[in-house]
């Protein structure tokens, strides 16, 4: 990744202009609840400004749960951030989606946040079907979201290091 290749992604504002109206509802209602997630917090930015690249895709959940709270997150703590399909990114070994890719300003990768919080992934993976079907519904409704920012919080800390 540099800066050159960085820029050809598409700002968040970008995503969701090319949504279609049915897609776009879901993306705006994730939004919502990602408001109401960091309402009345002022976060700290850090001390050497990051640039984020989100490789996602519209129709994955995980991308719509999480890529409106981090994008919310990330204008507050000015940093970067650019959105590439799974077929734009191929040079950046992404496995799932979506993978948040942490570059300082040389565009070095310092960090990387995968698909969802580490206690959610571990509840879908190891929990009975009844848990499964809770977690995910919470999940949805943003109340994970504490954890989610808590995680990208402690990379974004080790990233500037």
């Amino acid at each position: 990744m540099n800066a050159q290749r960085f820029a050809q992604g598409d700002t968040y504002e970008q995503f969701l202009a090319k949504l279609p109206p049915a897609e776009k509802s879901g993306y705006r209602l994730s939004q919502r609840r990602a408001e109401a997630a960091l309402a009345g917090s002022s976060p700290a930015g850090p001390e050497s400004p990051l640039s984020v690249a989100c490789v996602g895709e519209s129709w994955c959940l995980d991308t719509r749960v999480n890529l409106p709270l981090l994008a919310l997150l990330f204008q507050r703590l000015s940093l970067s951030l650019r959105i590439f399909t799974r077929d734009q990114a191929a040079d950046l070994n992404v496995v799932r989606i979506p993978t948040f890719i942490f570059f300082n300003p040389s565009f070095q990768e310092v960090g990387r946040w995968v698909e969802r919080p580490a206690t959610v992934a571990h509840r879908l993976r190891e929990g009975s079907e009844e848990e499964k079907k809770t977690v995910l519904s919470e999940y949805v409704a943003g109340k994970h979201h504490p954890e989610t920012l808590a995680e990208i919080s402690n990379l974004i800390g080790e990233a500037v290091r």
